[in-house]
Order: C-alpha cells, then structure tokens, then sequence
C-alpha cells in the first residue's frame, strides 16, 4: 500500500510538532519517516536540518539543508537557515556565502539581513556589520534584534552615545526583554557608572533570573567594587549555568583569592586549566596564589609558562620576578623586574619589588633609587 501526499503532510506537521515541543530525539524520528514517504521534499529536509542544529549535531544540520538546496536551489528560506548552522560552528565565512545567496534571492528580508549582520559583528567586522543593520531599521525602525546588535558594534567601535540610543530603543520596544537591558548597562559600565550599571543589570536579572550575560556584568561590577560575596554569588550561579566556562572559572577564583581564599582560588584556576591549557589569565592568577599558599616552585613554573604564551606583558615578568625574589633568585630576579619595566617604565610595582631585590643583594644605592623613583611616580 502506498502512502499518501497526506500521509506525508501529517508526517512532517507532527515532527514539527515534537521539535517545537522541545522533543528533539522523537522530531528526527518523524522527519526521517516524513523523509521516507517522500524525499523530493525541501522543507522535510530544512526542518530536520533545523532540528539536527537544535541537537548540536551540525554536521548533520548543514548536510541537511545541501540536500534541500539542490531539490530548491533558488530558495532563499534554505539557504539562510544554512547561514545560521554554519555560523553555529564557527564557519563565518561560508556562513556569510549563504547568507549573501539567501539575500541576492530576496534582498528585503529583514530577519536574514539582520542575521548576517550579527554574523559580521563576531566577525569583527564591523562597518559590514552596519551596513546590514542599518539596511534593517531603515525598514524596521523597531526592529529588537537589529537594535541590540547595532547597539553592541557601536560599543565594540567606542561609540558609547550611539550605543545608548540603541539600547535605550530596544528597552522602549522590547517589552523588558533582558538582552536590551544588559546592552544598556554596558554602556554605563564604559563610562564608569556603576550604579547606572548595577540598575541595568537589575532589570535584566529581574526579567530573567537565569540571564547569564546579566549575572557575569553584574558580577564584575560587584567584583570591581570589592562587593566580593555579593560578587562570588553572581558567579556561583553563572556557573551553575556554564560549569565548563574557563573565563567564568578564572573569574571566580579571582575573587576567591581576593577574599584570601587562596587554595579555592587554585582549583578553579586548574579546572580552568585543564579546559584550556594555554588560560593565561589562570596561569598569572594560580601563579600567584600558588605563592600565597607558599608553593614557590609551582609558582614560578605557571609564570615561566605565562612568558612563554605572553612575553610582552610587563606584569607577567613582574610576577615571575616577585616568585624568583621569595625564593632567593635575586639576580634572575633583577633581571625579571628589569624586563617588566622595560616593557611598562610605569609599573611601579615592579620598581619597589626590584628594589627589595636589590637591598637583599646588598645594592643599596639601586634600591633607593628606585624606591624614590616609584614614591615619586
């Protein structure tokens, strides 16, 4: 017996169904039986393709829709959904290829021009990135989303008031969507209003408690502020959120050595270690725990590692010169200290820590001088 035009139909509408019910595993299932009765057509394979990418199963999504783009190669649906899977994982220029066909195909679609906008934004670039997104709210004056990325490449470009207008739009039309609220408490951020800030993030928080955008800002705010429990609190539960964030990691344990912490600060750092081994913000930071916890050795291994990955940063050769000095390395210490300075004169940390080196090798004279010139700066 042969299955029906209807048969498909209610197929593939019942696998829609279980995608947008969130039953991902049963939607596959009825795309493939969907696919089965008929495999001539494109949306059939679109929306499995869909439904592969809300699984994280890319590859299966982006040979999806090839295979919908030559049953249709002239639809502009397939080949912007192709933009968004390839965009997914990371490949923004075939992600901008299929972009540029779906918008050639149909140039006033607003959701695929904003979407390719987004896509130039993570590129960086930027000035691609506005020109979509200008396109956008030149048709769309409230357009949320186009408003919320345009928003954010004013702030990656320092246009701070532009930014502001974007945001403070996006708040006006967003019916208290969070994304516009964190948008906007960058801005006060970048010009130094915390409270302006912490308000924003407030907001977003209060919208959505889960926001993981709004708990880190608003936990950096805390941080910065030396607010450290209230800080540490925003981070447990960003973390709670993404347990496997390297950044995240790092950041809390900042704070956990802020509070003298030390040991706790070091687990965090290694879990975030051990997701990315070359984390040169974890190794500056266990390294410097490591040498509060009086593991010397250890220290001076994590700097000696942070040279390798960074060495023009002034306050890693400061670090490494400060472990070397404990351990009574005085010369290489010197020379460390000296390397900092070289590279930033202005780092008056390193000045008085290389003139406690001196004084322990007994070179009076060089640590006075030194010891003058960083009271005086």
């Amino acid at each position: 017996m042969s299955l029906s035009s209807n048969d498909f139909d209610a197929a593939l509408q019942h696998a829609i169904a279980r995608r947008d019910a969130g039953d991902l595993e049963a939607a596959i299932a009825g795309f493939d039986a969907a696919i089965a009765i008929r495999n001539s057509d494109p949306a059939a394979y679109v929306h499995r393709g869909i439904a592969n990418g809300q699984l994280g199963q890319f590859d299966a999504a982006i040979a999806d829709f090839d295979r919908a783009i030559t049953l249709a190669p002239d639809d502009p649906w397939v080949w912007a959904n192709r933009a968004i899977a390839c965009g997914l994982m990371g490949q923004f220029d075939a992600a901008i290829d299929s972009f540029g066909k779906a918008i050639a195909l149909d140039p006033n679609n607003t959701q695929t021009l904003a979407s390719r906008g987004e896509t130039l934004r993570e590129m960086g670039r930027f000035d691609a990135a506005l020109g979509d997104l200008n396109r956008v709210l030149k048709r769309d004056a409230d357009y949320f989303g186009a408003l919320i990325s345009r928003g954010h490449v004013w702030l990656a470009m320092g246009q701070c008031d532009a930014a502001a207008g974007d945001f403070d739009r996006a708040i006006a039309v967003g019916n208290g969507h969070p994304d516009a609220f964190v948008g906007r408490a960058e801005v006060y951020r970048r010009g130094g209003s915390a409270e302006g800030a912490m308000a924003m993030f407030d907001q977003a928080l209060k919208a959505m408690p889960n926001h993981l955008g709004a708990l880190i800002g608003r936990g950096e705010v805390l941080r910065a502020s030396g607010q450290w429990t209230a800080a540490l609190a925003d981070f447990d539960h960003a973390l709670v959120l993404a347990p496997d964030d390297p950044d995240l990691l790092v950041g809390r344990a900042d704070i956990l050595q802020q509070m003298g912490r030390s040991a706790e600060a070091i687990r965090d750092f290694t879990q975030a270690l051990d997701i990315v081994p070359d984390h040169l913000w974890a190794l500056l930071g266990r390294g410097v725990a490591r040498r509060m916890e009086n593991d010397l050795e250890a220290s001076l291994a994590d700097f000696d590692r942070a040279v390798r990955i960074a060495h023009g940063d002034s306050r890693i050769w400061a670090q490494r010169g400060e472990t070397r000095r404990m351990l009574g390395q005085c010369e290489e210490a010197v020379a460390d200290f000296t390397r900092a300075l070289d590279l930033d004169p202005e780092n008056g940390w390193a000045r008085e820590r290389r003139a406690e080196a001196f004084r322990q090798l007994g070179r009076f004279v060089e640590a006075v001088e030194d010891l003058n010139r960083a009271r005086a700066g």
